[in-house]
């Protein structure tokens, strides 16, 4: 009888609760298919095994947060739900039943529900994981050979587990919230009136003032920062705004309510006054979610927009950051070792010339030149990154030795007339950062005045290294590098065999970094092997798990937001049904009580997008100062795709929830025009 009687239930209010639905559908398939990218990974043959391990293992830690919001989610959405049924639930109990059994009844619904969602969540996310292959393939640029859909048991079962948990920590809700309401509260609630608390025009304007003055004061603590400061302050300046935020609300609609009454040839036309005043009480009861909501969109613009711009710099940059297959370096205290003690080192070894196509040695040597002598950082430093940025000593290498590179590169050789010098850098901000002019700026080397040659910085690190990308290197004579003390020699070479063949038989050579040797002799020079696979593999490992953490995050927080405005318009909607019902019944028609549900749906909607878009502009701000340190530029134009990426959806919600309201409306004969 129990589960007859859910059933019916479930076929006769799913057209009711659709958003809920399809908010239940859209979390299991973006957390399935997040979780999955660890087996899609391997079936692409994404660099080793450990990256995929480790991807996996960064995605399984941000799923216990992301499960964690969307049980608070599921909760918040299945509150309103039963709010929206009390009456019938209340009808259940007059009936003779008992408050367990209608719990009981409850649960087998919500569980009904559940199980539908999680099962078309399953296939959505099983069906849009075969597009993150793609994505994923684009990003690491490898080819897709013996493409095939890729199913993972691994983020079935974790899925499975997660929602499953959420639901009995949902169920043990529901069946608790019944049971503590009375009969009377339950038969009773449609009919009641939402509390609205209209403030005095003094304490709202002293509202709205202390929340724009908490908002600009969370907007200075984060634009004053330096990185090493954002990891303590910037939970701090966010919980400041989002008390800010909350007090914005209520001082706009106490005013608001105020202007009501003093404008009343405006407010007399039509719907509009029972429309703002529906719009206020909203407002005024929902101030919390709704800067909730608020900040969602606000963290998800300025997460997505981060790491859109993160990745396509960081990909620009990969080729100049590994010029060549294997790098070896040796530093040693008092002078770098001369030119050669790098390929002796591969001899001894038994690793001969035959493995390498070309190689090339030479050494790097310290100068006394400020780097702020060549190049300024813009504003996106801060005041500590922009003096460190200044007072940097540029590295040179000389003009044969940047030659030979070249030729490795298959690049054109650079030519310098005697007295100039030239740039290279491979980071794309270091390179715009130059201020260097053509037959300009000079600088002192090894005792002699050079003049920049005016050519374009070059688009190279020297070596292949994660770290040496960033940095801002003279090229210069090779009279003049003789004259300077070296601090570095540098061993580039390309293989001649496949790159597979080449990277196993370096790394059985362990002992050639000998940089975690605690035995080492500190007078023996330090050295240090880089492959190039292996750089590449790093820098792909940290920007993937940014992006891919990022858009989870974000995609969830972006659901979530819409989901919350949805469902609380809806069930406004449900509650508001007899009013709208006086309405047509005093005269109103069917298209004024329409127009008056859009102008309260949008204004609904557009609210916490406006303020969360304000806040966005100063999160942007500072994400553009503090990664522009990092070598990544300005991210409007990714900022600009999020943007219109929030829009789709919160349009998609708006359009779900308008005509959802219309239809919940109109399921009683409405008087027409």
């Amino acid at each position: 009888m129990f589960f007859k009687l859910a059933a019916r239930n479930v076929r006769r209010s799913i057209r009711d609760y659709a958003v809920y639905f399809i908010t239940l559908m859209l979390s299991v398939c973006i957390f399935y298919m997040f979780n999955s990218l660890d087996a899609q990974m391997v079936m692409l043959e994404v660099g080793d095994s450990s990256l995929a391990t480790n991807m996996g293992f960064i995605i399984g830690v941000i799923s216990v947060f992301i499960s964690v919001v969307l049980a608070f989610l599921i909760i918040y959405a299945n509150n309103y739900i039963m709010r929206r049924r009390s009456r019938e639930i209340g009808l259940y109990m007059l009936l003779g039943f008992s408050a367990r059994r209608t719990a009981l009844m409850l649960v087998l619904e919500t569980l009904m529900i559940g199980l539908m969602a999680l099962a078309a969540g399953l296939l959505a996310g099983y069906l849009a994981s075969q597009g993150m292959s793609v994505l994923t393939a684009h990003m690491f640029g490898v080819p897709i050979r013996n493409y095939h859909f890729v199913f993972s048991p691994g983020a079935f079962a974790k899925t499975c587990i997660y929602f499953g948990v959420t639901f009995v920590v949902v169920i043990l809700f529901t069946a608790g919230s019944i049971s503590r309401r009375s009969l009377s509260s339950l038969i009773g609630s449609a009919a009641a009136n939402e509390k609205f608390r209209v403030r005095r025009r003094f304490v709202a304007w002293l509202l709205l003032t202390a929340g724009i003055a908490l908002a600009v004061f969370s907007y200075w603590l984060v634009l004053g920062l330096n990185m090493a400061m954002f990891v303590s302050i910037f939970g701090p300046a966010l919980l400041i705004n989002f008390v800010g935020t909350l007090f914005i609300f209520y001082g706009i609609s106490g005013l608001m309510t105020a202007g009501q009454k003093r404008v009343r040839r405006r407010s007399l036309r039509g719907l509009r006054v029972f429309t703002e005043r529906q719009l206020l009480s909203r407002v005024n009861t929902n101030a919390v979610s709704m800067t909730f909501i608020c900040t969602m969109i606000f963290l998800t613009l300025v997460i997505v927009s981060s790491v859109s711009s993160m990745n396509s710099i960081i990909t620009r940059e990969l080729d100049e950051q590994a010029p060549v297959d294997v790098s070896l370096t040796a530093y040693q205290e008092g002078g770098a070792p001369e030119a050669g003690i790098l390929h002796e080192r591969l001899l001894e070894r038994g690793i001969d010339d035959s493995l390498f196509a070309d190689y090339t040695e030479f050494r790097i040597y310290a100068t006394d030149v400020d780097q702020g002598t060549v190049a300024s950082p813009d504003a996106a430093f801060s005041e500590e990154a922009k003096e460190t940025f200044r007072t940097r000593k540029l590295g040179a290498v000389s003009l044969s030795g940047f030659n030979s590179l070249m030729q490795l590169q298959g690049r054109a050789p650079l030519t310098l007339e005697d007295g100039t010098y030239a740039l290279c850098s491979a980071s794309e901000n270091s390179r715009s950062a130059v201020t260097a002019v053509p037959g300009g700026t000079p600088v002192e080397v090894g005792g002699t005045q050079l003049i920049f040659a005016g050519y374009p910085v070059q688009a190279t690190s020297l070596w292949t290294s994660t770290t040496s990308g960033g940095e801002i290197r003279l090229i210069v004579p090779d009279a003049v590098a003789l004259r300077l003390p070296a601090e570095l020699t540098v061993f580039n070479a390309n293989y001649a065999v496949n790159t597979d063949v080449g990277d196993q038989l370096l790394k059985g050579r362990a002992d050639l970094d000998n940089g975690l040797d605690p035995a080492r002799d500190a007078a023996a020079p330090l050295y240090r092997a880089a492959l190039r696979t292996e750089v590449l593999a790093s820098v792909q490992m940290s920007t993937v798990s940014i992006v891919y953490v990022g858009l989870y995050v974000g995609m969830i927080l972006l659901v979530a937001g819409a989901a919350i405005l949805a469902l609380q318009q809806l069930s406004g909607a449900a509650d508001d049904k007899p009013r709208y019902e006086l309405l047509s019944r005093l005269g109103a028609g069917r298209r004024m009580i329409d127009r008056a549900v859009f102008s309260q749906t949008a204004a609904y909607f557009l609210l916490p997008l406006l303020f969360g878009a304000v806040h966005s502009v100063f999160g942007i701000w500072f994400m553009t100062k503090a990664m522009g340190a990092i070598g990544v530029g300005d991210i409007a134009a990714g900022a600009v795709s999020a943007a219109l990426f929030i829009c789709a959806i919160y349009g998609v919600y708006f359009a779900a929830t308008y005509f959802g309201e219309t239809r919940i409306l109109r399921m009683r004969q409405v008087r027409t025009e």
